[in-house]
């Protein structure tokens, strides 16, 4: 009881502390930032008179450059420089001559021919154009020429081949041609007239023998019909090969004559000295003509090149001179160079005085920032140093009031000391935290153990018994944990066998669905067949195999017939048949009889068994 009042006693609010503790902490920091402040505002004004001595003393030793002098040379400069005069010069000159030599060597190629450049370019030549239209030309007429030579080839092979077949054909033929019936028939007539004039069996029997040699002769002649027939077909197709042969020699001579036409033109037009040769084709003339021409048209370009390059190295000669001059008196006006020296020499020494400048521009430049800079660092050290002392008043201020309403305001100037007895008041709420939560735990377990008593009191009349009957609270709780754990159990070994009961009824609804579609196929199968079980269905099923085999059999034989006669088909195979000598027709058709009163056989056999068996 009496250490508890002593620990209250103790109590300082949290805001004050927390106040207290803040102030502590930014002491250090600002008496810090007081005493450097006023060490910086020292070194500022110390730098800040530096920095002015330096800027006047760069005055004194580099004096600045004429503005009028520096924006002439850096005009002319940025002109040059933008023209490129210096590295063009010796790229123009390098181009003038090299295209001056490739005008030459394009000029040399131009053989046979020779001239001046005025003179090429004053020549007449074909065009892209012409020398295509030639080459069309000249491929047309070639393809009608060759065609022509190509089609007379042919025919003349037609008419070898012809007269060959005829002479074969009149070999085989004999003494069957048309002549020979003429003359037969004519001595017919003869003899039938003499018989006519006499009537006596000397002129009867001449009139016989013209009549049997005619009539032999006509036997022969309808017995080889086919044969005549072709001669006189391959004689009509002599005739048109012939014909058509002469067309094509009148054809191939045009041809020719369209092609020489062709090879006038092109050396009518062409240069002097380029016309076509004995020894070459047209399309080898047109070929030479067009090298030519354009080798010339190279040479046109190479001349204009060349004289483009040649005025162009010119004017940059020209503008090196103007700007040279310009350059060259800017710098003498002010004493830099002399007159008259190169391009190259006047360029250096200006960009050598110019940068000159320019660093020395730099260097102003940096000392004038520098005393600026100086001057506005002083200003701020100055500011700084003002406002670090207020900061210091300032915490005096809030250290004194934060200390006058607590038992610690004696030792207002002891900051140590306050710091101490701040860091050991830190432990004072644990203390205290630690005895409320000792307090809070002893009325908790109290209350948790009033709460369990009652609640295991009521499980346990709930279940028909009471505590007293049970013995102590722990040995109560014990057995319903027991019985607990033995429910579960049985509760667990029932839903396993409800499990298994589920599985067996989707087992038999799986075999009652699989007898039923075995039901269907079977119903199917006897309405198919028409049958009242499957034993018949299975007789009437071979019955319908053995069918299909006689109807195999059936087809072999139809596709035998066929085969022997070289038929595409069984009507076609019996027309054969129809046309074959009668004694080996009438053994076909004998041993066709034969073999379709079998297939009749079989296949009334065949219903026979079916009807039986149905």
């Amino acid at each position: 009881g009496a250490g508890d009042a002593d620990l209250d006693a103790l109590v300082v609010g949290a805001a004050t502390l927390g106040t207290l503790r803040a102030l502590l902490e930014r002491w250090s920091g600002i008496e810090m930032q007081h005493a450097a402040a006023a060490q910086e505002r020292e070194v500022a004004a110390t730098a800040f008179e530096q920095a002015i001595e330096d800027r006047a003393a760069l005055a004194r030793a580099h004096p600045p450059l004429d503005p009028a002098l520096r924006a002439a040379l850096q005009t002319s400069l940025a002109r040059i420089r933008e023209a490129g005069l210096s590295a063009r010069h010796p790229r123009a000159s390098k181009a003038a001559s090299e295209k001056k030599r490739i005008a030459e060597d394009a000029l040399s190629a131009l053989a046979p021919w020779s001239g001046s450049a005025e003179e090429v370019a004053s020549l007449t030549v074909p065009s892209s154009r012409q020398f295509q239209d030639w080459r069309d030309a000249l491929t047309r007429l070639c393809l009608r020429r060759d065609g022509h030579r190509e089609q007379s080839r042919s025919l003349a092979t037609q008419q070898a081949i012809l007269d060959t077949r005829i002479a074969t054909a009149e070999a085989g033929v004999g003494t069957l041609s048309d002549e020979q019936a003429g003359a037969l028939r004519r001595a017919r007539e003869e003899a039938w007239a003499a018989h006519l004039g006499t009537l006596d069996p000397d002129s009867a029997s001449r009139f016989e023998r013209a009549m049997r040699a005619l009539d032999t002769l006509s036997e022969a002649r309808l017995a080889a019909t086919d044969r005549l027939a072709e001669i006189r077909g391959l004689r009509a197709d002599l005739a048109t090969t012939r014909v058509r042969a002469a067309h094509e020699g009148d054809a191939l001579a045009e041809a020719e004559r369209d092609i020489a036409a062709l090879a006038a033109t092109i050396g009518r037009a062409s240069p002097a000295g380029f016309g076509p040769r004995a020894d070459e084709s047209p399309a080898e003339t047109i070929t030479k003509i067009e090298d030519w021409a354009a080798r010339r048209e190279r040479a046109l370009t190479a001349l204009q090149e060349a004289r483009a390059a040649h005025g162009e190295f010119a004017e940059i000669e020209a503008e090196i001179t103007h700007e040279g001059l310009r350059l060259s008196k800017a710098l003498a006006t002010n004493g830099v160079v002399r007159e008259g020296l190169d391009l190259g020499v006047l360029l250096h020494a200006s960009d050598t005085l110019l940068a000159m400048e320019a660093s020395q521009v730099e260097a102003r430049a940096a000392a004038e920032k520098t005393v600026t800079e100086a001057e506005r660092k002083l200003k701020a050290r100055h500011k700084a140093d003002a406002e670090a002392a207020e900061a210091s008043e300032a915490w005096r201020a809030a250290w004194s009031k934060a200390l006058s309403g607590t038992w610690l305001v004696e030792r207002t100037d002891d900051l140590d000391a306050v710091r101490a007895m701040l860091k050991t008041l830190d432990t004072l709420p644990v203390h205290l935290s630690a005895r409320d939560e000792i307090r809070h735990r002893v009325a908790a377990m109290e209350a948790d153990r009033e709460r369990f008593y009652d609640a295991l009191s009521a499980l346990l009349r709930d279940l028909g018994d009471d505590l007293d009957r049970a013995g102590s609270p722990a040995e109560a709780a014990r057995s319903l944990l027991d019985r607990r754990a033995a429910a579960l159990h049985a509760r667990a070994a029932r839903d396993d066998k409800t499990k298994e009961l589920s599985g067996a009824e989707m087992s038999r609804e799986g075999l009652l669905e699989d007898l039923r579609l075995h039901e269907s196929q079977r119903r199917e199968i006897l309405a198919f067949f028409a049958a009242d079980d499957l034993t018949e269905a299975e007789k009437r099923l071979r019955l319908c195999a053995r069918r299909d085999q006689i109807e195999e059999k059936r087809e072999a034989l139809t596709a035998q017939i066929i085969r022997d006669t070289s038929a595409v088909s069984l009507d076609v195979a019996l027309a054969r048949l129809a046309e074959i000598e009668p004694s080996e027709r009438t053994q076909a058709e004998a041993e066709c009889v034969q073999l379709l009163q079998d297939w009749g056989r079989n296949k009334s056999c065949a219903k026979s068994y079916a009807k039986d068996e149905a």
